[in-house]
């Protein structure tokens, strides 16, 4: 439904409700003259409001008088006491006589015979009995019975002893994996219905029980639907519109009634909105208190909380997880059960999710879509007031072409910035798109002095302006850039301390100021920015229940402490903080060992402890630790081959470990490493030959190739080496690099003669 579409109905709804229910037949008819669709939304929401507020289908009606008082007969079976009233049904504890059972009845209620109930009742017997998963209460039988002079249609179905999740869950108080390893259970049941096309579309904590075993089963399909393409069809000609679920637990396509748009993604929705319930004790968007039209558009409009809002100890990888069912497209979300089950076990079991936290895109397009929800409201408020009208027309107009404004800024900021390249920092190449991103968002600042958001953008773009200032030894610019970045951080940490991102920022903008001073030689300033740097991240780690992200941050802090404290000649404490940014690095591994950034970081990790070892009696354990160090950066850049800068890091470790074999004596080891790694320096000057850091790479590259050869002395590696170096000239003289090329070309020369 549009939003000019929503304010005809809203208007409708606004004016019916008032009138007694005799007199909406006729206004109707009045007010939606062959307007057939927009009739049949508008009765809906009434026939909904008449229910409940907002959660409509969370209370049930009150059961009919006619019902109470006419007993069924069911062939068959022996009906007890009624053990629930749902909103079209009742359901009754029996007993089945053959075989001898109990069993749960449940019967269409009188006063819902209607076309829709019976067709939704029948499909709900349909869908029962395709469904055969211990997770699902199984349907014994279905017909149609005479009672009360009517007839009545029955489901006789396995009858669940135990308790609802949510009072499992109160008064089992189970841990948070047991409580995972629970909802994994639910999801793998509800897996079960998605492969065979069935979207549940009202999962709450009432449709869910634990049984007296401990099993998770998921009851009530009454209003689930089925995704063949004929039973789609068939349904949204019948029932376009139509608002069947619960409110709170309800994804926005669903609440907006566009049935051809509710698939699995839908059931994932509320799988988030209830595991959050469960983690945190309340719902992620609170609807129950608004009425119903308020409620509809804060749950297609509104962004949930987030887990890990007010709880630093909820780790981000489970926030994520949360947040990535919440998300109000369903494209963005789990495309089934199944999959939010399989990432949740990847949780419980230590593994990288596959969800992330959002982007600064996406953060950047719910911030827009944010701002047009309040501009929506403020133009509500202003069309209402007669007084200064004028004025608050002008005051909205100004104030929403400042939102819209912001928010293209940081759409821009997003694309330009976040976009450029899928590395940890950006070539010199970028500079002019980096300033033109700076350039615009002081501008926007200038008139939206306060907005965080704009702060944040520029804080990070100064900072990507540093690292390029470096890559280019500009050593000055890098530590201007550096420290105004590091005062908008700390202007958003004086108005809010816990704002992690800030904290988290700030803590790369020190380290930064800490090799813009030890590159300028001023070694008491680089102790002191990296000093900074580490106490930021020691504390974010102890604030944050070892946030892996965090632990990697503080690992990159420590092992610049401690090669500060190796070259001031302090090799205890050098020792100290390598051990513990090791034991760091390992645990990250080993927990999440498909993970590319913490197989890079132990490789580094490794790479650092072999510069520690340079006693000639540590030539085993050097070699030992260069050797892991490159198998674990060729599993790093295995896990994501689309990254340069893991193949620029793959080059550098074996040329590296080249270097510290051949020192070694031990030549004949170095030539795989050194042969492998020429190859990939040409990859990356060719991939992007405007980029300092690669030239650099390359010229290191050649030039260890080169003495790996000398030591070598064997004719045919000779011949191997002239040849591999007079194919790299053409592509430095491509590239513009003439200089390196006569240099690399009078190598290949004296090598040639050697021979």
């Amino acid at each position: 439904m549009d939003r000019a579409n929503f304010q005809r109905v809203k208007e409708l709804f606004r004016s019916a409700v008032a009138l007694e229910p005799a007199a909406r037949r006729a206004f109707l008819e009045q007010a939606c003259p062959g307007d057939d669709t927009l009739r049949f939304e508008v009765e809906e929401l009434l026939r909904h409001s008449d229910t409940s507020q907002a959660d409509f289908l969370l209370h049930a009606p009150a059961a009919s008088p006619h019902r109470a008082a006419a007993p069924l007969n069911i062939p068959g079976f022996l009906l007890h006491e009624r053990i629930a009233v749902g909103a079209s049904s009742v359901v009754y504890r029996a007993r089945q006589l053959q075989p001898r059972r109990e069993v749960a009845v449940k019967v269409l209620r009188v006063d819902a015979l209607g076309p829709a109930a019976l067709e939704r009742f029948g499909r709900e017997a349909q869908i029962l009995a395709t469904l055969q998963h211990p997770g699902i209460a199984h349907v014994y039988g279905a017909g149609v019975t005479d009672g009360a002079g009517e007839a009545t249609p029955w489901i006789a179905m396995e009858l669940v002893h135990g308790a609802t999740l949510e009072r499992y869950c109160a008064s089992a108080q189970p841990s948070l994996s047991a409580l995972l390893r629970l909802f994994v259970e639910l999801c793998r049941a509800l897996e079960h219905a998605h492969e065979r096309g069935i979207v549940h579309r009202d999962l709450k904590p009432s449709n869910v029980m634990v049984d007296e075993t401990g099993r998770v089963r998921v009851l009530d399909f009454g209003v689930a639907r089925l995704t063949d393409p004929e039973r789609e069809s068939r349904e949204r000609a019948t029932r376009a519109g139509a608002l069947l679920g619960t409110l709170s637990y309800m994804a926005p396509e669903q609440a907006r009634g566009e049935h051809a748009d509710v698939t699995p993604a839908a059931d994932v929705y509320a799988l988030g909105a209830l595991l959050f319930e469960l983690i945190r004790g309340r719902l992620p968007l609170e609807v129950g208190n608004l009425e119903l039209l308020d409620a509809l558009r804060a749950v297609v409009e509104v962004e949930p909380a987030r887990l890990r809002d007010g709880r630093p100890d909820i780790s981000s990888e489970l926030d994520a997880v949360v947040g990535k069912c919440l998300e109000k497209d369903p494209g963005l979300r789990y495309a089934h059960a199944g999959e939010l089950a399989d990432d949740l076990q990847r949780y419980l079991d230590n593994r990288p999710v596959l969800a992330r936290r959002p982007s600064l895109v996406t953060q950047a397009h719910k911030l827009i879509l944010r701002h047009a929800t309040l501009a929506s409201v403020a133009a509500a408020i202003v069309l209402a007031l007669v007084a200064g009208l004028l004025l608050s027309l002008h005051f909205l107009r100004a104030q929403r072409r400042q939102q819209e404004r912001t928010s293209e800024t940081l759409a821009f900021f997003a694309n330009e910035v976040i976009d450029l390249a899928p590395r940890l920092g950006l070539g010199g190449d970028q500079r002019s798109r980096l300033e033109q991103v700076e350039l615009r968002l002081r501008g926007e600042l200038e008139f939206d002095s306060d907005n965080r958001a704009l702060q944040a953008a520029l804080a990070r773009t100064l900072y990507e302006l540093a690292c390029i200032d470096q890559d280019s030894g500009e050593y000055a610019s890098q530590r201007s850039h550096a420290a105004n970045a590091r005062a908008l951080c700390e202007g958003l940490l004086a108005i809010d301390p816990r704002d992690v991102d800030a904290w988290t920022q700030l803590s790369c903008v020190c380290a930064k100021l800490g090799e813009a001073a030890r590159d300028m030689g001023s070694t008491l300033e680089r102790d002191e920015w990296f000093a900074r740097a580490l106490e930021i991240d020691r504390r974010l780690v102890a604030e944050g229940g070892r946030d892996p992200e965090l632990v990697e941050d503080l690992g990159w802090s420590l092992e610049r402490v401690a090669d500060a404290a190796l070259q001031r000649g302090d090799l205890p404490l050098a020792q100290r903080l390598a051990a513990e940014r090791m034991k760091d690095a390992r645990e990250l591994f080993e927990n999440n060992p498909r993970s590319w950034k913490f197989a890079f970081n132990l490789s580094h990790a490794h790479f650092f402890q072999a510069h520690l070892d340079s006693d000639d009696k540590a030539v085993d354990a050097r070699l030992a630790h260069v050797r892991r160090g490159v198998r674990l950066a060729e599993m790093a850049s295995e896990l994501d081959p689309q990254r340069r800068d893991l193949v620029a890091w793959l080059t550098v470790a074996r040329c590296r470990a080249a270097e510290r074999h051949r020192e070694s004596g031990k030549a004949r080891e170095a030539w795989p490493y050194i042969d492998g790694a020429l190859g990939l320096a040409e990859h990356l000057a060719v991939a992007e030959p405007a980029r300092a850091e690669h030239l650099r790479v390359l010229a290191e590259t050649t030039r260890e190739f080169v003495r790996c050869v000398d030591e070598l002395d064997e004719p045919e590696r000779r011949g191997r080496a002239s040849e591999a170096l007079r194919h790299v000239v053409p592509l430095l003289k491509s590239i513009g690099s003439q200089r390196e090329a006569d240099a690399l070309l009078a190598l290949a020369d004296r090598i040639s003669a050697a021979r």
